[in-house]
């Protein structure tokens, strides 16, 4: 079982105060779910573990994980139990710990999500998280602690699918959501697919659930005051695309993109740090007009996520995983309805940047 504790912008309490009062809530809990036999057995496994679980299986947010809209299909599981979820309207995030990013992050996308709110651009510390954090002597992750690492502050959740509200907007610039990626990845071939799944949503009425996450590097290489941010070898992103007759999709069909964070000669952004740099002076980001598939060429397969994640996507057992020519498929629909031209001309292989 796990004990939600919720959160917000109050002063931080002794630990001391915060688990009488989260024992009471749970002795609330147990009244109501348990008979009177069972009840004194969870209240005392509760006490004993609690402490433990003060930042370890816990969930904070707003919104009870049972009841979040942006999980209609399932969440993933980890081989990893260092992480805390944070529930909010707008996504869940498994926010790994000792590698102080993102295991992996859930959110849906559909049409009345998107709206005309303009990007806030300001990056703040996660206050839910960093009050879960704070009584193990563990911190969450500020916007200065990327300063000098020449690594974007890189969204799982974009700011462009969280706009028909400023405080949905707002939500995706906590630092809960940010996963240290190379300006070449960020700017380029990530967001090609983050503007791709957006328009499947507006123009061609789909309904998408997304999962991002982080394919570890072996080595730990590290950035902020510590070196202790995991810097990933590879960020992926599952897009599910879900049954919606308006859409003409009748079942639950999804593909795999797993992309290497590295600089554009290739190499590691933390190693490399010179091209790291060069790269985030000069990298420009793709403007909405570009339709190439740059994700294209970094299609991949879920049980090759799960391998190297350490994630597992069970509830996905069911659905229908699209071989390369059915994504082809979808991008030269894509293409012919905005340039009426060959589909061997939409894929080839972009200019090098």
């Amino acid at each position: 079982m796990t004990w939600t504790v919720r959160k917000g912008d109050n002063d931080r309490k002794e630990t001391s105060e915060r688990i009488v009062i989260e024992l009471e809530r749970l002795r609330v809990f147990v009244n109501l779910r348990f008979s009177n036999k069972l009840m004194s057995m969870a209240l005392a496994l509760a006490s004993l573990s609690f402490a433990g679980a003060i930042y370890g299986g816990v969930v904070v947010g707003d919104t009870p994980i049972d009841d979040n809209p942006q999980v209609v299909l399932g969440l993933p599981t980890s081989v990893n139990d260092s992480s805390i979820t944070v529930s909010r309207k707008q996504y869940v995030i498994s926010w790994n710990f000792e590698r102080r990013i993102p295991e992996w992050v859930a959110w849906s996308l559909n049409k009345r999500l998107l709206g005309s709110v303009t990007r806030s651009n300001v990056f703040r510390l996660d206050r839910d998280l960093d009050e879960a954090l704070v009584d193990q002597e563990l911190d969450s992750v500020g916007p200065s602690d990327y300063k000098g690492s020449c690594l974007d502050r890189g969204h799982q959740v974009p700011s462009g699918d969280r706009t028909a509200t400023d405080p949905d907007n707002e939500s995706t610039f906590l630092m809960s959501n940010i996963m240290p990626q190379s300006a070449h990845l960020n700017r380029r071939t990530w967001v090609s697919l983050e503007r791709f799944l957006r328009r499947q949503v507006l123009e061609n009425n789909q309904i998408v659930q997304i999962y991002a996450g982080a394919i570890p590097e072996a080595q730990g290489n590290g950035i902020g005051p510590k070196k202790d941010i995991h810097v990933p070898a590879a960020n992926f992103k599952v897009a599910v695309f879900m049954p919606n007759p308006k859409a003409k999709i009748q079942k639950t069909r999804f593909f795999v993109v797993n992309f290497p964070n590295v600089t554009s000669k290739g190499t590691n952004p933390v190693k490399d740090h010179k091209q790291a740099c060069w790269d985030s002076e000069h990298t420009v980001r793709l403007d909405e007009s570009n339709r190439q598939p740059l994700w294209r060429d970094h299609l991949s397969k879920l049980n090759s996520v799960e391998k190297h994640s350490g994630l597992k996507f069970d509830f996905l057992a069911d659905a229908h995983e699209m071989m390369a020519a059915e994504v082809d498929q979808l991008i030269s629909e894509e293409n012919r309805r905005y340039f009426n031209q060959g589909v061997h001309l939409y894929l080839q292989s972009p200019a090098s940047n």
